[in-house]
């Protein structure tokens, strides 16, 4: 169970998600579901009838207005079985493969948005709809290069279509093209003002940047089109977060306190939304971890192992909870099942065990901590052959981090004179790669 009491004292902070703007939008959000769907979907095509039947049937119409209502209501899961429903009907429909995608990306199942991006390709190769949203799927899981190629023939085809623009600003944030991002993103905007992706994209401009009270602005405005989205959640609290790392070298402790407040405060309204969601576990732990709140960061690490106990991220979270702990025996047990993977075993509150399969996370921009810190355990206990194997890895694949360069360093020193010095995890706010986690450059693995 988690703690109640969180400790931080906040000032009041004016808020673009005010409860009347909210309920106000709310309302013209559900009631106007076809905003987005209209600029997207032939409705005669989507709308075709069902062949008489012998017994009374849903019509298409009933469930492709029920997934706009799904989506409104930021039940995104649910509005891709809708949409699923309505593919059952008229399996060739484009607009509905890409309406599935659009909502399986919202409920941040990547990968399979881009299955679905895919299909409405196969079924029309000259649709714009169909390319922008497979960009969108291409970058959230990884793919930065492919998800460039298919902006580009998104915006060959239309390029008046405001999704294409909100997505290749992604792209070009990644590709470190911060001005063009950030007119791309406007763009968006300026075509469609009621795009959610279009603010996020601004969002994430600003972000990219180190303008982190900008962007929270931006993911706000977001919110007001749609008050459930958690991904959106999760980019305000880790700005927040961000801010508070800042404010706190700075020596600014009020300011740091208020910052690390806020950044919990969203990011246990996106657990509020959907508790099986692990990731905000996983970024409230860090946060707790950064104000040295050990217990409550353990708590939300807890809370996440029972959710998904095969997840090799979480195992590697605890590891350097662990090493801050100094209980190194149990980091370097935990690390190994991040890096190297194995079995987990968990013991319920009846006594019994049950045995989980951990796959050891491959070698990227958001495992990179995992790999040298992995390397520093071994070299403590003297393992190092092993240790080298790891440390070495880390530094081909970043040369130029001074931390992998250090860790390196410091571990070679302990193997070659037999030393004890110990090795604690790095509390940095490390960039992490869009390719590993679907996260912003302020995000933590």
């Amino acid at each position: 169970m988690r703690l109640k009491s969180r400790g931080l004292p906040l000032r009041k902070r004016e808020s673009l998600i005010t409860p009347m703007r909210v309920a106000i939008l709310g309302l013209a959000i559900l009631a106007s579901g076809l905003i987005w769907y209209k600029s997207e979907v032939d409705a005669g095509a989507v709308l075709a009838p069902f062949s008489p039947t012998s017994t009374p049937t849903r019509s298409a119409r009933s469930f492709v207005e029920e997934a706009q209502a799904r989506f409104a209501a930021g039940q995104f899961l649910q509005a891709v079985t809708a949409y699923d429903q309505a593919i059952l009907v008229t399996p060739d429909n484009i607009d509905l493969w890409v309406g599935k995608a659009r909502a399986q990306m919202f409920g941040e199942d990547e990968t399979g948005a881009l299955e679905s991006a895919n299909r409405a390709v196969l079924i029309d190769d000259q649709n714009v709809k169909a390319y922008a949203i497979k960009a969108w799927a291409l970058w959230k899981t990884g793919d930065v290069d492919g998800a460039g190629q298919e902006v580009s023939r998104a915006l060959a085809i239309d390029a008046n279509y405001a999704p294409a623009h909100a997505y290749y600003a992604l792209v070009l944030n990644s590709q470190l093209r911060y001005e063009q991002a950030f007119e791309e993103a406007k763009q968006a905007v300026s075509l469609d003002p009621q795009l959610i992706e279009g603010h996020y994209a601004m969002g994430f401009s600003n972000e990219a940047q180190g303008l982190y009270e900008q962007a929270v602005v931006h993911y706000e405005r977001g919110l007001v089109l749609n008050p459930q989205v958690i991904f959106l959640y999760r980019q305000i609290g880790l700005n927040y977060r961000a801010l508070g790392v800042r404010a706190s070298g700075a020596g600014n402790k009020d300011a740091a306190s208020q910052y690390f407040g806020e950044a919990i405060k969203a990011l246990n309204r996106a657990i509020s939304i959907d508790p099986d969601n692990v990731t905000p576990y996983l970024d409230l732990a860090r946060t707790y971890l950064q104000i040295d709140q050990l217990g409550t960061a353990q708590q939300y690490l807890d809370d996440a192992l029972t959710l998904q106990p095969e997840n090799p991220v979480i195992h590697g979270r605890l590891a350097l909870l662990y090493m801050k702990r100094k209980n190194y025996e149990g980091a370097l047990t935990s690390m190994q099942l991040a890096v190297e993977g194995g079995v987990y075993t968990e013991t319920l509150d009846s006594g019994e065990t049950v045995a989980h399969t951990v796959s050891g996370l491959p070698l990227d921009g958001s495992s990179l901590e995992f790999y040298y810190s992995y390397g520093n355990l071994l070299a403590y206990f003297q393992q190092c052959d092993d240790a080298r194997v790891y440390l070495v890895r880390a530094l081909e694949f970043a040369p130029d981090d001074l931390t992998v360069q250090g860790s390196f360093e410091v571990s070679s020193d302990i193997c070659r004179y037999g030393g004890t010095a110990t090795p604690e995890p790095d509390e940095t706010e490390r960039p992490a790669l869009p390719a590993a986690t679907p996260e912003p450059p302020t995000a933590a693995p």
